[in-house]
């Protein structure tokens, strides 16, 4: 911005928002696990531009209206799923479309209401470890069906034969549950 008297500069003044702290080091993290990282904004290009520098992402959209924001989420989504990481009024929409979306702290209540996961502390560096979290639990959920899938169809139609006792087939089922829930808790 120029502070200008009688047609001359009397100062030139220059105003910018502070990164996150830990943006860099969770963007880097993010690329290390494989993923693109697009940051969409919309704000300036030139604000964008070097934001995306600072923190060392590549790809990036300016001047990005709300549903453009809403149309590249669905675009990432419909090629095999994105996260959204937002914490402004303009940002519920594509938290709430988005497979995953993290408000982060200090959100418009908007935001919060939108995301699936909010971030209370505001660092942003945590989003790599909210998505390793998410993966194991996934990866969790995916083993306890199939030990439940196990024993409903194989130990019970075996039961229903006659050929294991009851009170095996009790056991089994006893088993399947400890067996769920301690690869739960692990």
């Amino acid at each position: 911005m120029r502070v200008r008297r009688n047609g001359m500069d009397e100062a030139l003044l220059y105003l910018e928002d502070e990164l996150k702290e830990g943006a860099r080091e969770g963007i880097g993290a993010l690329k290390e696990m494989g993923y693109r990282v697009i940051l969409i904004s919309g704000d300036r290009f030139e604000n964008v531009e070097a934001v995306s520098r600072q923190v060392g992402i590549e790809e990036f959209i300016a001047n990005a209206k709300p549903e453009d924001k809403l149309r590249k989420i669905r675009e990432l989504s419909e090629r095999g799923g994105c996260c959204m990481v937002g914490d402004g009024i303009n940002d519920a929409p594509v938290l709430s479309e988005s497979d995953m979306g993290i408000a982060v702290g200090r959100a418009t209540d908007l935001a919060i209401l939108a995301g699936d996961i909010i971030i209370v502390r505001g660092d942003v560096d945590i989003v790599p470890q909210i998505i390793k979290t998410a993966r194991k639990t996934r990866l969790r959920i995916v083993q306890n069906l199939f030990w439940a899938f196990l024993y409903n169809s194989v130990l019970i139609p075996i039961a229903t034969t006659g050929y294991i006792p009851p009170e095996l087939s009790a056991l089994a089922m006893g088993m399947s549950s400890i067996t769920v829930v301690l690869n739960s808790i692990r």
